[in-house]
């Protein structure tokens, strides 16, 4: 198991925007794991006085908690790297206040770990199964790393919530606000430098997925807007018009890659009534986010995407959890600040 008995044998680092207002349940969830003494927790928040704002007791729970004030916060990578610069553990994992992980997450994490590899990624479940929406959510997002596939070497682990070896970390730090600001860049450079990913299906974590039209649509629209942009960087109006006009026909591979993707994940619901036409309204969205991005260029920061990011109470639209243990987590969230953009 990487680590020592001096030292820390995971870092967690987690981002609040609101302070420990939206961090409580993500830290009571990580105060249960089995080797919670072997956890660093490094909490990034707002305030500019700690002792303004103090942790919840369940910070005592692990071997060593840090506070890092990091002024105003509006994207969660940046902020993220603020926090990894000042991790000290062998292993360096990301979460999010609304992803909760299973007792034995760290552990497993940490024990997957060999000489060759770069990071290890978790299975995601999906947290709110009740919900149609909350899987048309899952099938856009987190579906390709259900729990069901087997132990593999993989491309891309999911982000946000997954694991990397800190020293690969440490040495892109002058990048690490770049890097981090889109996850998928990091797991790209650690590639080209030769880095592997494994997926470990049993370390899960438990995601709770966007179940409010305005949240699947939006996010799917926004998802869509950067994708185009920076799809059509560099092509002639022309084929940027082209594009554009056929936006409606984007959306049908969108919709056959959610579908062949949720197919075979266990418990989720009959595709039809509900499930397709949810499925293709997301992925027309996304393509009409395309068109946009073709017609306008490039764009990476959105505040509606930002604010998203840090929500736990208002993704939960009108069907929450029937699961006890997340249901509890939930009940120790509060609102997002009024000073998120609407």
């Amino acid at each position: 198991m990487p680590g020592d008995a001096s030292g820390a044998a995971l870092s967690v680092v987690v981002v609040g925007r609101d302070g420990f207002a939206t961090l409580r349940p993500i830290l009571e969830c990580l105060a249960e794991q089995t080797i919670a003494r072997r956890i660093e927790v490094i909490a990034v928040v707002p305030v500019d006085d700690p002792s303004a704002d103090p942790p919840p007791p369940s910070a005592s729970a692990f071997r060593q908690f840090k506070t890092i004030a990091a002024g105003a916060i509006s994207n969660r990578g940046t902020a993220a790297a603020q926090g990894t610069r000042h991790a000290s553990g062998t292993i360096v994992a990301f979460t999010e206040n609304h992803c909760f992980p299973s007792p034995d997450w760290a552990e497993k994490l940490i024990a997957s770990y060999t000489d060759d590899l770069a990071g290890v990624g978790p299975a995601i479940v999906n947290a709110n199964p009740e919900s149609t929406l909350s899987w048309v959510s899952y099938a856009g997002g987190y579906c390709a790393f259900a729990s069901h596939k087997p132990v593999s070497f993989i491309e891309e682990m999911p982000i946000h919530n997954t694991s990397y070896r800190r020293q690969l970390l440490a040495n892109l730090s002058n990048e690490l606000e770049y890097l981090l600001a889109d996850e998928r860049r990091l797991m790209r450079r650690l590639k080209e430098s030769g880095g592997r990913f494994l997926f470990r299906p049993d370390a899960t974590a438990s995601h709770l997925n966007e179940a409010t039209w305005r949240l699947v649509l939006g996010m799917s629209y926004f998802n869509g807007r950067r994708f185009g942009g920076r799809r059509a960087e560099g092509w002639p109006w022309s084929r940027r018009l082209m594009y554009a006009a056929a936006f409606p026909l984007l959306s049908g591979p969108l919709l056959r890659k959610a579908l062949r993707d949720i197919s075979p994940v266990p418990g989720r619901p009959p595709f039809m009534p509900k499930l397709l036409p949810a499925l293709w309204l997301q992925a027309l969205a996304h393509s009409l986010g395309e068109a946009v991005g073709y017609l306008r260029g490039p764009k990476d920061v959105f505040d509606f995407v930002d604010d998203e990011e840090f929500m736990i109470l208002e993704r939960l639209g009108a069907k929450p959890p029937r699961n006890e243990r997340i249901t509890r987590f939930i009940g120790l969230a509060s609102p997002m600040s009024a000073s998120a953009s609407q």
